[in-house]
């Protein structure tokens, strides 16, 4: 069989953290403002959840770090990666994605 001449990984990049739209200086303020800033923690991380199950439809492995959680593949481009997550009904700005390419073998 014969070897690529480049061989490219997809890796997309989901922030972990929940950019919550609630000012943390009024959570004194009473156990309500906690649950309004749960709600908006659950969903940002239903999305999460919705993003990893949408990738691992194609195949995607997943990997972890303290900030973000990245999903790579060999098979699926960038660009195919990408179409996929906007048909899906996720926005530009839920994801970042990086394409790595290596030499297969040779000079390039």
């Amino acid at each position: 069989m014969e070897r690529p001449i480049v061989n490219h990984v997809t890796l997309i990049r989901i922030g972990l953290n929940a950019n919550l739209a609630l000012d943390l200086g009024t959570l004194a303020e009473g156990p309500h403002r906690l649950r309004e800033a749960g709600v908006l923690a659950k969903a940002h991380y239903d999305k999460l959840a919705a993003m990893m199950e949408a990738l691992a439809e194609l195949e995607f492995v997943f990997s972890t770090d303290k900030n973000y959680l990245y999903g790579k593949s060999e098979t699926v481009g960038a660009r195919e990666s990408k179409e996929y997550l906007l048909a899906k009904g996720f926005q530009d700005q839920d994801f970042q994605i990086h394409l790595e390419y290596s030499r297969g073998w040779g000079m390039m």
